[in-house]
């Protein structure tokens, strides 16, 4: 499964859609001041930072829904994670950077 994940990562990060989400030093910054709050414990069903599965599931979905639900908002998680100031690019690079990370 590993395997797998490696590969959506590196589909990730060569998509052109997905350019400027090569800039995992961006994303950590972001996922730090921005993700944490949720994505560390897992708060209501978030995918904790590192769960290769529960990211895997995410993947799944592709990585153009992905971005588009972290951009909109999905269920219980606001646009950009509540965070309005973050542009479109920094939640790719937030993505790249969890993905990288599980």
């Amino acid at each position: 499964m590993k395997n797998t994940y490696f590969i959506a990562v590196l589909l990730l990060l060569t998509n052109p859609l997905f350019a400027q989400a090569a800039d995992i030093d961006n994303g950590k910054k972001v996922v730090e001041q921005s993700c944490v709050a949720c994505h560390k414990a897992g708060v209501m069903g978030a995918p904790k930072v590192g769960d290769t599965t529960a990211w895997q599931q995410r993947t799944d979905k592709g990585l153009v829904q992905l971005t588009k639900n972290a951009i909109d908002g999905l269920n219980s998680m606001p646009a950009k994670g509540g965070n309005y100031l973050l542009s479109d690019d920094d939640i790719k690079d937030a993505i790249g950077y969890l993905l990288k990370s599980a």
